[in-house]
């Protein structure tokens, strides 16, 4: 069972400061290279558990598995930053509960867009991004929220684990 959630950048960098570059050291990560913005929002997948583990760093024992971080201008398309889930739980659904989070919440009004580019596997994650709703549009993944929240809802048949939502805190 996951928990998903959105935060403030504030909220939890200290906590996924170095999990993309752990989970995927091989690629480039734009987020990091970057200073959050105030439009910026994550949204965290946790495990459910109470044995902290090695609190996360390897999204084992109840931590972090899986994070989404996205700039939210009002009237602009949302921006995808890093879309990251932990290598022992991936096939899960977790990325996809993430996608769908961010496509509900009301910080994503309009289009969601990425570039893939940045990414080491552009075209399997072109067809990942393309079954949640996307399609291809000059050198960006692009999809209607609403597109995306449909695509990636735990009813839509692609769900493999108990996913359970949270507010933004």
């Amino acid at each position: 069972m996951y928990a998903v959630s959105m935060h403030t950048p504030d909220e939890v960098s200290a906590e996924i400061a170095d999990l993309a570059v752990n989970w995927m050291p091989e690629i480039e990560h734009v987020y990091s290279a970057r200073s959050p913005g105030e439009d910026d929002v994550v949204v965290v997948a946790r495990a459910d558990g109470t044995d902290e583990g090695d609190g996360g760093r390897t999204g084992e024992g109840g931590g972090v598995v899986g994070f989404l971080v996205a700039s939210c201008p009002s009237g602009e398309p949302t921006q995808i930053w890093e879309h990251v889930v932990a290598p022992s739980h991936r096939g899960h659904g977790i990325g996809r509960a993430l996608l769908h989070h961010l496509a509900s919440g009301a910080a994503a009004s309009g289009d969601i867009v990425m570039d893939p580019t940045h990414q080491l596997d552009p075209v399997r994650l072109g067809d990942y991004y393309r079954s949640c709703g996307f399609t291809e549009s000059e050198d960006e993944l692009r999809a209607p929220a609403a597109q995306v929240q449909r695509r990636t809802a735990p009813d839509s048949g692609n769900e493999r684990q108990p996913i359970t939502t949270g507010g933004q805190t």
